[in-house]
């Protein structure tokens, strides 16, 4: 497989699933789409991108350490909770959900917003850092995300 040369380094608090759409963007594809170029046998590609934030996809998180030259292993401290494949993640948010400050801190600092793997945990209402409700609402045209 070839190395993903454009892959930028995963933030320390960044959802996998976030991490790989960042890497998708740099080629200009979802993360679908990257997925199947990995993964090009794989049928369920949507759900390992829905489930890698919660419990272990070997099949995506070897691909993907081969393809970026990360050890896989870091994963681990990645997903919310640091769940494994043996225990339901503990009440995933069905929708994405963000911080309004951090997002507009990530524009100004990278020119990008990753989502924090914190904000896939359905019990976590409000930031931990900006004590500021998480929206999950476009704030232009008011449509759910997800």
């Amino acid at each position: 497989m070839a190395l993903l040369a454009l892959a930028p380094p995963a933030m320390p608090d960044e959802a996998p699933s976030s991490w790989l759409a960042r890497i998708a963007a740099r080629y200009d594809v979802a993360a679908e789409g990257l997925v199947r170029h990995l993964l090009p046998r794989e049928t369920d590609v949507s759900g390992m991108i829905r489930r890698v934030d919660h419990v272990v996809v070997p099949a995506l998180e070897a691909a993907l350490a081969e393809a970026t030259a990360r050890p896989a292993c870091s994963f681990v401290g990645q997903r919310l909770a640091g769940l494994n494949a043996t225990q339901p993640a503990a009440w995933p948010r069905p929708n994405l959900a963000w911080c309004p400050v951090c997002a507009a801190h990530d524009v100004a600092a990278r020119g990008e917003v990753y989502s924090r793997a914190a904000w896939g945990f359905g019990g976590l209402l409000m930031c931990p850092r900006h004590q500021c409700l998480l929206i999950s609402t476009c704030p232009r045209c008011y449509r759910r995300t997800g």
